[in-house]
């Protein structure tokens, strides 16, 4: 099994080369999990480059743990699909994602069942704290999103070549 990606692991992108520490991950219900890569030290013009969003599985992890900050992290609550409600806005809606962030802060993505002119509203970011658990999901099935595929029977030629 892959060893899962945390922030401070130094990583580099398989597909382009491109390096640096792990600022945030992001875990989604769908086993889409997402990284941003921040590159290490200032660019020749002064400023600090900003971090650049990477989908997991093509990452490597090049040094475990290279970045440490002395911040305990609390553990997670809510589970994907537990049904939860905003203490200050009232909000309310499923468990979708967690983002975990290189100085310790947790946020959860909620996404709620109701529609905005017959289209899914976007997902909100919470702090866990500020959540109240209204009802527990049931077990979510997480399924691989992608990889090798059985040799189709059958090759055929695209109709646009």
């Amino acid at each position: 099994m892959k060893e899962l990606i945390e922030p401070g692991d130094y990583v580099k992108d398989k597909l382009s080369g491109y390096e640096g520490v792990a600022r945030s991950v992001v875990s989604w219900w769908h086993n889409c999990d997402r990284v941003v890569v921040q590159p290490v030290g200032m660019r020749k013009e002064k400023y600090i480059p900003t971090g650049e969003t990477i989908e997991a599985p093509q990452l490597i992890i090049v040094e475990k743990g290279r970045v440490k900050l002395d911040v305990e992290i609390e553990p997670l609550t809510f589970k994907y699909g537990d049904k939860v409600k905003d203490n200050l806005s009232s909000y309310e809606g499923a468990v979708y994602g967690f983002a975990l962030y290189l100085n310790g802060c947790r946020r959860v993505a909620v996404q709620s069942s109701n529609l905005h002119e017959g289209h899914p509203v976007d997902e909100v970011w919470f702090p866990p704290q500020q959540l109240s658990l209204v009802k527990e999901g049931d077990k979510p099935k997480r399924v691989s999103s992608g990889g090798p595929m059985p040799e189709p029977k059958e090759k055929r030629t695209p109709s646009h070549s």
